[in-house]
């Protein structure tokens, strides 16, 4: 039998519900502990629910006037119509794209920031942070593109202070 099976879906653009990132000890080679804050601000849940709701639920809905044999496996459409069922399906079975952002914050240091224009660390000399982690706002597409944007200017700007510094 053809089926549709919902194992990925779509997540929040912009979530609400906010991590956090703590360091272990002063050891720089020990792992840093990480709670991704999923689904802590019910905005996200409910935004998530109405994903299966509108999009989902509809897609299966036309898929199946189109060939009965097609069908929603999981979660079922029982499950979608079913507020508590649909969160504890969202909830066992909710995962993130690892496109992590902005939590170097480029911003000025009163104003939250972690690094100025140029990828310069706030009162650490001589260290410059390069990747998605400086961009000031949530992307709302694919990271990919910023990411080398700012490599590649980053880069850029060191490239002409050496050539600069030894003129």
């Amino acid at each position: 039998m053809d089926s549709i099976i919902c194992e990925e879906f779509r997540k929040p653009i912009k979530p609400k519900s906010r991590g956090s990132i703590k360091f272990q000890n002063n050891d720089p080679l020990k792992i840093v502990l990480a709670n991704e804050g999923f689904l802590q601000d019910p905005d996200d849940l409910e935004s998530v629910k109405n994903i299966f709701k509108v999009y989902i639920k509809g897609i299966a809905e036309q898929l199946a006037a189109i060939d009965p044999k097609y069908q929603l496996v999981t979660p079922s459409v029982s499950q979608i119509d079913d507020d508590e069922q649909l969160e504890e399906y969202i909830k066992q079975n909710f995962g993130h794209n690892h496109h992590q952002q902005s939590s170097l914050r480029m911003a000025p240091l009163n104003k939250g920031g972690v690094v100025d224009s140029k990828g310069r660390v706030h009162g650490v000399k001589n260290l410059i942070v390069a990747d998605a982690s400086i961009i000031p706002f949530t992307v709302d597409g694919n990271t990919g593109a910023p990411a080398f944007m700012i490599g590649l200017t980053i880069a850029n700007q060191i490239i002409e202070s050496s050539i600069g510094s030894s003129k």
